[in-house]
């Protein structure tokens, strides 16, 4: 399509795009217009059908008081007894003893009174010590401790006490040393406390 051709059907649909003038009709109604709908007689064809039936919802009953004889006794129960939860034993005494290489020596030893509400005591005692020469040196260690204890209830006051004893020592001499000597290579600690206390109730 060339150019000529484009611009003679541009200008042909640009004439014919104006629209038409239409001039203003009136109208003029002579009756008045009343609308009503006319009445329609119409079989209905679908039945219907009402149930009057009604459930009798009502019960009634009697309570008859009747006494069933029977010739069975029941035997009565016992009382019940409750138990407490069973104590442990207690060991009163326990003693322990060993030996071993290095001239080693233990010894454990524990006593406790039996169960009292007035009076407990008990002690406690342990025991250790060892010696090794090594290229003709001498060492020795030792350790004992000992735990007293105590304790006495009355209606008033209740009366607690306490004994301890720790000791331990240490010493490394050579064997040509005289027994005089041997104090000054002697390491020793002991500790001792008491305690009592008083409880008023």
């Amino acid at each position: 399509m060339n150019l000529t051709k484009l611009i003679s059907i541009l200008l042909i649909s640009s004439f014919s795009v104006f629209s038409q003038d239409i001039g203003t009709t009136q109208i003029k109604v002579v009756e008045g217009f009343k609308p009503s709908i006319p009445q329609v007689s119409r079989l209905n064809e679908n039945a219907t059908f009402a149930d009057t039936i009604k459930k009798d919802i009502i019960q009634t009953y009697e309570v008859i008081n009747a006494n069933l004889d029977s010739d069975y006794k029941t035997k009565p129960l016992a009382v019940a007894q409750v138990k407490g939860d069973k104590i442990p034993p207690l060991y009163s005494t326990q003693v322990g003893i060993g030996f071993g290489n290095a001239f080693v020596t233990k010894a454990n030893i524990v006593h406790n009174s039996k169960r009292s509400k007035f009076l407990s005591y008990g002690v406690v005692a342990n025991h250790f010590a060892n010696k090794y020469s090594p290229y003709q040196y001498l060492a020795k260690n030792s350790k004992n401790s000992i735990h007293l204890y105590g304790k006495k209830i009355r209606a008033s006051y209740i009366f607690i006490a306490n004994f301890d004893y720790d000791r331990r020592t240490g010493l490394y001499y050579n064997e040509k040393i005289n027994l005089e000597e041997e104090k000054f290579f002697r390491n020793r600690f002991a500790y001792t406390r008491l305690s009592f206390s008083a409880i008023s109730k």
